[in-house]
């Protein structure tokens, strides 16, 4: 491998960015950018099978489309940012993993439904329902 200078701060390393010449350190902004752990990574690994299964599942009751929940619009390339959680993953790890809490949204709708107005949804009364079944899941009431 051969080592260059980074033209911002001079320093002869492997380059992150070629034009312009930054390291890893410089073309981050200034941000030390962290190393993922092995636990990270697992994590990773979780959440991809996680989503991959939540779009099939999807798929398979739509005929092979994957269609968004809310508005029945098809949802073309799929990924994890249509899978859109009803508890969230932060207030316990265990509901970020749980089938149940979640639900296939096109990006508009997970726009509305993660920044907007989640009640004005035609998912909304569903959501509901799941939430109460997953408090008395997880935490008994």
């Amino acid at each position: 491998m051969k080592l260059k200078q980074c033209s911002k701060c001079g320093k002869t390393t492997k380059l992150w960015k070629a034009n312009p010449p930054l390291c890893k350190y410089c073309s981050s902004g200034g941000v030390k950018i962290a190393k993922i752990t092995e636990k990270k990574k697992d994590f990773i690994k979780v959440s991809k099978a996680y989503y991959s299964l939540a779009i099939t599942k999807n798929k398979l009751s739509n005929g092979g489309k994957c269609i968004c929940e809310e508005c029945g619009d098809e949802i073309k390339s799929p990924s994890g940012r249509n899978v859109s959680h009803i508890i969230s993953g932060g207030s316990n790890i265990a509901l970020y993993l749980e089938p149940t809490n979640n639900f296939i949204l096109c990006a508009k709708c997970e726009n509305i439904w993660t920044n907007i107005s989640p009640s004005s949804m035609k998912i909304w009364g569903e959501a509901q329902e799941r939430k109460e079944k997953l408090n008395l899941k997880y935490y008994g009431g």
